[in-house]
This record gives structure tokens, sequence and C-alpha cells, in this order.
């Protein structure tokens, strides 16, 4: 039994989530960002509802500029770090199938 083939399909595996986590990013900063404007859209504010709670579309500014701040700080970080882990594991998984 040839031992460089046992690890191939754990690489395959490993690579093969690498490329869905970080589809899934993408995704998720996509859909968060959506679920926030049709819930902004889903329940306008009135002038009553304003008069009612003064500060109802505060919480949402604040979560919003939040989301946009984190997002700002780390989404590039974290695309970078996995671009260069999805490298490296391509280039291992090259290397394992050359032998």
């Amino acid at each position: 039994m040839d031992i460089t083939l046992q690890p191939q399909p754990l690489l395959r595996d490993i690579q093969q989530r690498l490329q869905a986590s970080g589809s899934l990013l993408q995704q998720n900063a996509s859909d968060q960002n959506k679920k926030l404007y049709e819930s902004q859209r889903a329940f306008p504010e009135s002038s009553t509802t304003q008069i009612a709670q003064p500060s109802g579309a505060d919480w949402q500014e604040e979560v919003y500029q939040k989301i946009q701040t984190i997002k700002e700080n780390y989404f590039t970080e974290m695309n970078e770090v996995y671009q260069k882990v999805a490298l490296r594991l391509q280039q291992v998984f090259q290397c394992q199938m050359t032998y």
C-alpha cells in the first residue's frame, strides 16, 4: 500500500471545505445586508411610531453601523487568510499528486 495515497482524500476533503467556507463567508455577508434591508422595508416608520418610540430607528442604525464596521475591519483580513490557506493546501495537494 502506498503511503502517499492515503492523505489525498483528506486533502481533497479539506480543500472542498475551504472552498465552501469561502463562498459561505461571501454569501453570509450578502444575506445579512439583504435581511437588514428587508427588515427596514417591512416596518416603515410612521410619524406616530416615531413619537411613541423615538429611538426605534436608532437601534437599527446602530446595529447596521456595527455590522458595517465589523465587515470593514475583519472581512478583508479573513478573506486573505482563507486565500493563503487555500493556496497552500492546493500546493500540498499538488505535491502529493506528483509523488
